[in-house]
């Protein structure tokens, strides 16, 4: 065999040896494309098996939020006046404590009074009359069985006698009209309570609804904690809080959650902290104090809620 041919065979065996090595190589890729694709396919339809997720770290979950502290409804009232007229005397000054039925203010009611006093003397005028007719009456029906009256004037009697009743009626129905609107110059407390604002002063013209002052059970105070709408999966009635506040370094209040809204509202604190969102939906969270608390209404308070299970915590009182 010639040196050529011999060269010849070993070229050939090269391009074959390469031609093995590219299909092996094909084929390692083909078979690398297809298990990525059946990969993507399971991910996509759901199928295989599921992901790993890490697990969520122990302890209890929180939500922090800040509030004020409010009266509960029905427990804050600014009490006005319900006539116009001059304030003759105010009572009460600011931290006062009253209680109901105290007298608050006056206002002069001079003319009031002086038509309940017109009013008294015609249901005396009226009552004068009855007293007049009903002996009247009386008699003419005795003497009417005898012929001695006749029944036109016995008529006459009794029509007047009814007349003065009806008058009568109308003219209590007058008098107790204005003894209501002279009693309204006295103001009275409508509960017990403190009084946080005095707006009016003796010798003062106030018109009908003018403040007077503001009254508040005090002991009727809750707080009023904004949480994220985002944060209330977990938030449940009787769940358990800690408060603090500015000014109270290292002091801690305990408090429970007492009504959740069902509604979501604006919210109506500007975040203290600016890297809190101040345009997002907030839930109103009613909490109360366990412990004493000496904050203010209206004081800004942190409340740091513990988040549970409804079926835990529910059931606590």
């Amino acid at each position: 065999m010639s040196t050529k041919q011999k060269k010849s065979k070993s070229k050939t065996r090269l391009l074959l040896l390469a031609l093995v090595a590219c299909g092996l190589a094909t084929t390692w890729q083909l078979h690398r494309t297809a298990s990525s694709r059946a990969d993507w396919f399971k991910d996509l339809t759901g199928g295989g098996e599921a992901p790993h997720v890490a697990a969520a770290p122990a302890g209890p979950r929180r939500v922090v939020g800040e509030g004020r502290l409010i009266a509960r409804p029905g427990a804050e009232v600014t009490v006005g006046a319900e006539i116009a007229g001059k304030i003759m005397r105010m009572l009460v000054e600011e931290k006062a404590v009253v209680y109901r039925g105290d007298l608050i203010a006056e206002i002069d009611c001079d003319e009031q009074r002086a038509a309940v006093a017109e009013a008294e003397a015609k249901v005396g005028e009226v009552d004068a009359d009855i007293r007049y007719f009903e002996p009247k009456l009386a008699r003419a029906k005795d003497m009417s069985a005898s012929g001695a009256v006749s029944v036109v004037e016995v008529e006459q009697w009794q029509r007047d006698l009814e007349g003065a009743r009806a008058r009568r009626v109308a003219a209590v129905a007058t008098l107790r009209r204005l003894q209501i609107v002279a009693g309204k110059g006295q103001v009275r407390a409508p509960f017990d309570g403190t009084v946080i604002a005095r707006f009016a002063h003796a010798g003062q013209m106030i018109e009908p609804t003018g403040r007077l002052v503001t009254i508040v059970d005090l002991s009727q105070a809750r707080l009023e904690v904004e949480v994220n709408e985002f944060d209330a999966d977990g938030l449940v009635v009787g769940a358990s809080a800690t408060v603090t506040a500015e000014g109270y370094p290292g002091k801690r209040w305990r408090a429970r959650v007492e009504e959740i809204p069902d509604v979501v509202a604006g919210r109506q604190l500007r975040p203290q902290d600016p890297g809190r969102p101040s345009d997002t939906g907030v839930l109103l969270v009613k909490l109360v104090f366990v412990d004493p608390a000496p904050f203010k209404l209206g004081q800004r308070v942190d409340a740091t809620i513990e988040l549970g299970k409804p079926g835990e915590i529910a059931s606590i009182q």
